[in-house]
């Protein structure tokens, strides 16, 4: 059993209780929205009361900082930073959705250009539907080199971003 109710509490003990309901909830929330997922190992175990992060037992930390480089669920960046020019149709609006660094210059020339790691770029559409230009991301990825989206525009009525 976890919590022995016979038993003296001390500071830690309350201490690795919250941590344990706090990881449970966390590691919850990481189960039903994996797109929000980057955590490294992490072992709960309720019988024997021990509480485990990436190996570390938890009586043996003094505070935890949790971040790893293994990201669940996500296309991980290469590292290799890559630009592609994509042919659009014409559009005077943009809705952008997902976390992007965004310029927009007033041209007569119009293109869009999205910049991130090389394998990242198949996953970005840019699409143009009712001269509104739609940018998403169709898969959970995890970008080392960041990604932006550089667009070019003659006319310019109206923009809408919703990104993390």
């Amino acid at each position: 059993m976890f919590w022995n109710y016979t038993k003296k509490r001390t500071g830690m003990d309350y201490l690795k209780l919250f941590l344990v309901c706090r990881l449970i909830v966390w590691f919850s929330v990481l189960l039903i929205f994996p797109q929000f997922c980057n955590a490294g190992s992490l072992l709960i175990e309720g019988g024997a009361g021990r509480v485990e992060i990436n190996g570390v037992d938890v009586d043996k930390i003094e505070s935890i900082n949790i971040n790893s480089s293994t990201n669940s669920g996500c296309v991980e960046g290469s590292g290799v930073r890559s630009t592609h020019k994509r042919e659009i149709d014409y559009f005077n609006q943009i809705d952008i959705s997902g976390v992007f660094d965004v310029n927009i210059e007033c041209q007569k020339e119009q293109y869009v250009e999205v910049t991130s790691d090389d394998n990242i770029l198949p996953y970005v559409v840019t699409k143009v539907k009712s001269r509104t230009l739609f940018v998403t991301v169709n898969k959970s990825i995890c970008p080392k080199s960041g990604l932006e989206l550089n667009v070019s525009v003659n006319n310019m009525e109206r923009v809408s971003v919703d990104g993390a």
